[in-house]
């Protein structure tokens, strides 16, 4: 490389320049430069230290910052209560200057009051304010505090501890710096002013609705606004929700705008326990105070439940094949336990049908309560888990003349109602009952006239009767039925030993009357529901004594057979006619 070309290029690279003089210059003397290189650091190090501490020396005031005191206690009105989420809230800050000479100078406060506190009231020496930001005080001579009071609404959340600090800016005498002291307190509320209350029965019936209501109180002094209370988890089982303050969305959130100091609000509704698969149901609810862009959970009431299985099951059964008017029907009734809870105070409740049924009596003979129309016998008997009882047969009366249709039939409503510990509604079962049929009533009534209701006279011959002297009667005998056909009718019976046919007789419906020596008969193929038929015959009497009608009939009877039931049915008379109507003289006497 050319001598040129190297001073060229030492030229563009300064670095070259400088290692070329180095290697000229200094390096047969490197080791001792070194050293000095070293010793001039350091001595420049030392006259640095020693400059700076003699500024400090210069400029340092002493700060005697533990003669400053700042210390913060809280309080609400209720002192001899735990801490309250929901109620009015008081700081304390003291600042005590312990001191003997110095004064604090300028002390500026700064406090920072926990997440959901509003302060309503700032207290100083010398002015109040709800700034809490900066808060300038008066100088503080030694031995002298000053009590800066700080008052608000606070909410949290329960059992969530929150943090309150306060910081004390100020000077000292002389000094240049401010200087700083803090201080700062726990909060933790360990329950909540805006209490919850749910009412629910101790036990549920699995496939029933048992009521439910939340009832939320406000206990403090002061109104609450933007509360919630969140029961999406109970979507599926509550029915029929009302409240009387707030408003329920389709979220299943119920929502309160206000809630004032002292005010009782409730939400009813109905839990539907046909939709809950376990055996026990757990509800459990929190409310929410929404403040300062914040959720702050209230006290959580939660309440467990067992879901219960009663189960009953009854068996009826009537002793009889259909149930003849005016006698008496027997109905059997079986119980027994197949669910997991015993029952006590079991009543049956007896739903009889008027129209068929001699309610009145059937009371009378039971003793029961009438209640809505039904009849209630009290068993005052209880039932555990697996056990059967069989009730003693009712006796049911049957009117005598059952109406209301044609072929009729019983069916009472049969209704067991019990109590079950830990549900205050009844526990209520139907029994089923087969239906009884009833049989028509077959009615024969028979009258003796001498005149007509109408005063029309029928009869001839003296009256009063006079002995040994004949006199004519009609003698009428009213047939009838009621809610079945009847088929088969036969009518027969005889005439007393002073009587005679006249050969004079008469039927409404259905074949003539056959006259045999002092015996009458009569037969009808069908008499159909609530029909009758009227058969009359002339007899002619002899009395043995003035004013004495002997006997007219005897060993009377019809028979006829129910269609419906196919019992045959029955009306005799052994003896009739010793009683006879004065039409005449108008009194409803009888003449004997």
């Amino acid at each position: 490389m050319s001598h040129h070309l190297k001073i060229r290029i030492m030229t563009w690279n300064p670095l070259l320049l400088l290692r070329n003089l180095f290697n000229r210059r200094y390096k047969p003397y490197f080791r001792h430069a070194k050293k000095l290189f070293v010793f001039d650091m350091f001595l420049i190090l030392v006259i640095a230290f020693f400059a700076i501490t003699s500024l400090l020396w210069f400029f340092y005031v002493p700060q005697p910052i533990q003669d400053v005191e700042i210390h913060i206690t809280a309080e609400q009105k209720d002192t001899t209560t735990p801490l309250k989420s929901g109620e009015e809230l008081t700081f304390y800050i003291y600042i005590k200057n312990k001191a003997t000479k110095n004064i604090i100078a300028s002390p500026l406060l700064q406090f920072i009051p926990p997440k959901g506190f509003r302060t309503t009231k700032l207290e100083t020496p010398t002015f109040i304010s709800e700034d809490t930001k900066k808060i300038q005080l008066q100088d503080i001579p030694p031995k002298q505090e000053q009590l800066i009071v700080v008052k608000g609404f606070f909410v949290g959340s329960v059992h969530k501890e929150q943090i309150a600090h306060a910081t004390l800016q100020f000077k000292m005498e002389k000094s240049i710096f401010p200087i700083y002291k803090a201080d700062s307190i726990r909060i933790t509320p360990e329950s909540s002013a805006l209490e919850t209350q749910v009412n629910l029965e101790k036990n549920l019936i699995r496939g029933t609705h048992s009521p439910l209501s939340v009832t939320l109180r406000n206990t403090s002094e002061s109104d609450m606004e933007n509360i919630s209370l969140d029961l999406s988890a109970y979507k599926n089982i509550l029915k029929n929700i009302q409240t009387n303050v707030g408003s329920i969305g389709k979220e299943f959130i119920w929502d309160i705008d206000t809630l004032a100091a002292g005010q009782n609000i409730q939400l009813t509704a109905e839990l539907d326990n046909s939709n809950i698969s376990e055996d026990t149901l757990s509800f459990s609810i929190t409310p929410v105070i929404h403040f300062q862009n914040e959720n702050f959970l209230q006290d959580t009431e939660e309440q467990e439940r067992a879901i219960i299985t009663p189960n009953i099951f009854g068996f009826s059964t009537w002793s009889n094949l259909f149930g003849s008017p005016g006698k008496e029907i027997s109905l059997s009734i079986k119980l027994e336990n197949q669910g997991n809870v015993s029952i006590s105070d079991m009543d049956i409740e007896l739903l009889l049908p008027e129209n068929i049924v001699n309610t009145q009596k059937f009371r009378t003979r039971y003793n029961t309560s009438q209640e809505d129309g039904l009849q209630v016998i009290h068993l005052n008997k209880d039932l555990a888990p697996g056990e059967i009882l069989t009730l003693d047969p009712l006796d049911i009366p049957i009117v005598s003349k059952p109406s209301g249709g044609t072929q009729l039939n019983i069916k009472p409503v049969l209704r067991l109602r019990a109590k079950i510990e830990g549900v205050s509604q009844a526990y209520t079962k139907n029994i089923s009952i087969q239906p009884l049929p009833i049989s028509s009533a077959l009615t024969l009534e028979p009258s003796i006239q001498y005149y007509t209701e109408g005063l029309d006279q029928i009869g001839r011959g003296p009256l009063p009767l006079k002995k040994g002297m004949p006199t004519k009667f009609w003698v009428l005998l009213n047939i009838g039925n009621t809610a079945n056909e009847l088929s088969n009718l036969k009518l027969q019976g005889s005439l007393g030993s002073s009587v005679e046919f006249t050969k004079n007789t008469s039927v409404s419906n259905g074949p003539n009357l056959s006259l045999s020596n002092k015996d009458f008969s009569w037969i009808f193929s069908q008499l159909p529901p609530y029909d009758y038929t009227r058969i009359g015959f002339e007899v002619e009497v002899v009395p043995q004594k003035d004013n004495q009608l002997p006997e007219i009939l005897k060993n009377m009877n019809i028979t006829a057979e129910d269609t419906y039931t196919h019992e045959m049915l029955n009306v005799s008379f052994e003896k009739f006619g010793t009683k006879i109507f004065d039409y005449n003289k108008n009194t409803q006497q009888y003449l004997q």
